[in-house]
């Protein structure tokens, strides 16, 4: 299940499943210890429901979750389309653009 879905979605985790690596032995990926455990589930459940999902309204989290999807997606493909991951880094990007407003902006 998710680790189909998380290939799939990104060249990242793709590597990470890659011949020989102890992911790719075992099938677990170890979350990036630079992220949060909300961070990783939202982007799990970003994934699992293709973008059909609310973001969680808590700003930190989206920017977070913005900043894993940065690090896992890839720009384009050779056809020009977007991965999974890179189409959640688009959403959230969006949803942290629109959020902005003067009570939460860096004065």
């Amino acid at each position: 299940g998710s680790r189909l879905l998380l290939a799939h979605a990104s060249p990242y985790y793709k590597a990470q499943f890659g011949n020989g690596s102890v992911e790719g032995v075992i099938g677990v990926v170890k979350p990036d210890p630079d992220f949060s455990f909300d961070a990783h589930t939202a982007l799990l459940g970003q994934l699992h429901a293709m973008g059909h999902t609310p973001l969680l309204a808590f700003l930190e989290v989206r920017l977070e979750l913005l900043r894993l999807a940065a690090k896992v997606r890839a720009p384009g493909g050779e056809d020009g389309r977007a991965d999974g991951a890179a189409l959640v880094f688009e959403r959230c990007e969006r949803a942290v653009r629109d959020s902005i407003c003067a009570d939460n902006c860096l004065a």
